[in-house]
């Protein structure tokens, strides 16, 4: 093949101008634009007479000029091969209509007869910006979705462990059903201890556990040796949250709900600085999100709050127990001739305490007194109330004979010792039982 010629080199040289994919510009050290093809014709909608011998700054966009001005000056005292934009700004260009687009362009610098230019490759991504725009608002809108449904899994999981613990006062029963909605919404075994108060030694018990077996039982045994300081009240607040399992503490568990667990959060059930108790979650995720974490940590603060309702609730009961029967008579006397019997039952299990309360006292010699009284109100308050009438009952009976006598006496005690409080009534039914000689 003849080697080209002077001329067919310029044909070839304009052909494979012309024949490019992307439009094409080259400048002189000033700036001035001296070839274009006619990509570039039809992209910025000038004539190529209307290019040629401008400033390159035409193609750019007002507020651009100026800071494109000091990026080219700097570029001409390193000229390199390089493309636009690399730090990341988004680069824009201009057309003849005033319309503005975003662009690509590479630079490559070159001499000729000992003038440098640079050949700019200019690429319209107005296209691709568009389909990574709808592609990005597709990823936002599949990403709210996702968390849209993520919060109202995570509103509908609280809402129905916070039923469960709402649901008893009995602690044991809403640990071992909380236990088992966990374990079977986010992990493999969960486990619920809880420090024995009562104990001299203050030990732990095993309250909740969900698969609930012998072997789960003993797995859940080994579990607390691992995590010692999640059930020291002392130690409680330096609890890991986050523990990764060896493969040779999953194979001492010997147990299938563990084989394959791979991590075990510690949850403390703590309120105002005291340690209740610490919820166990093992799971076969590499690592608790957290999102886990965060979950695991409210729930457990729940759990910790509705045990200690629980706890004052029993408390409260017993001591209403022991007030009540403080404020009935021990025993029922003995008369002779006479059978007596009584039965006091509260209305409703909550209402041990209250303002219900009845007296059976000698009268005499033979006679006896039988009171029953309702004071108002319930609780403590009505409670020093019946202390006060039966004490005053007591102090009446020695003072007067007659039940009339008695309950005058009563009633003026009661409205002496609330001059300076508010009123408070109890209805007293007096019976006297005479047993001794007819009398006439």
């Amino acid at each position: 093949m003849p080697l080209l010629t002077e001329s067919h080199h310029s044909q070839l040289f304009s052909a494979l101008l012309e024949a490019a994919p992307d439009s094409v510009i080259v400048v002189d050290k000033n700036g001035e634009i001296i070839l274009v093809n006619e990509e570039a014709e039809s992209l910025f909608g000038y004539a190529r007479e209307e290019l040629l011998g401008q400033k390159i700054e035409m193609l750019i966009p007002k507020e651009l000029k100026e800071k494109h001005m000091q990026h080219r000056e700097t570029y001409g005292e390193n000229p390199h091969a390089r493309a636009m934009g690399q730090s990341g700004m988004e680069l824009c260009a201009q057309r003849q209509d005033g319309s503005k687009f975003p662009v690509e362009i590479s630079l490559k610098p070159t001499e000729i007869e000992g003038e440098m230019i640079v050949v700019s490759f200019i690429r319209d991504v107005t296209e691709r910006k568009r389909a990574e725009e709808a592609n990005l608002e597709l990823a936002q809108e599949r990403l709210a979705r996702r968390l849209a449904e993520a919060a109202q899994k995570r509103t509908s999981f609280i809402a129905r462990t916070t039923a469960i613990l709402h649901s008893s006062l009995d602690y044991q029963h809403i640990l071992q059903r909380l236990a088992e909605t966990i374990a079977a919404e986010l992990s493999v075994i969960c486990s619920i201890d809880l420090i024995d108060t009562n104990s001299r030694h203050h030990g732990v018990n095993l309250v909740g556990l969900a698969p609930s077996s012998t072997l789960v039982w003993d797995a859940a045994v080994e579990l607390r040796k691992l995590h010692p300081e999640a059930i020291d009240s002392e130690r409680f607040q330096v609890a890991e949250l986050y523990e990764t399992l060896s493969a040779a503490q999953a194979e001492l568990l010997l147990i299938p709900e563990i084989a394959h667990a791979t991590s075990a959060l510690v949850a403390p059930m703590q309120l105002h600085g005291e340690g209740l108790g610490a919820m166990t979650i093992v799971s076969n995720k590499k690592k608790f999100a957290p999102s886990d974490l965060s979950l695991i940590q409210e729930l457990s603060q729940r759990a910790a709050l509705a045990v200690q309702n629980a706890q004052l609730y029993t408390e409260s009961e017993h001591m209403n127990k022991i007030l009540q029967r403080s404020l009935l008579p021990s025993a029922l006397p003995v008369i002779p001739g006479a059978e007596v019997a009584v039965r006091f039952r509260p209305v409703g299990e909550k209402n041990y305490m209250g303002g219900d309360f009845y007296e059976v006292q000698r009268s005499g010699n033979t006679d006896w007194d039988i009171t029953l009284g309702d004071v108002m109100g319930k609780g403590a308050q009505a409670a020093v109330m019946t202390a006060l009438v039966r004490n005053s009952l007591r102090k009446a009976s020695l003072e007067e004979d007659s039940p009339a006598g008695v309950l005058r006496l009563v009633n003026e005690d009661v409205i002496e010792l609330q001059k300076n409080s508010e009123p408070e009534f109890c209805a007293l039914i007096l019976a006297r039982l005479e047993l001794g000689e007819e009398k006439k």
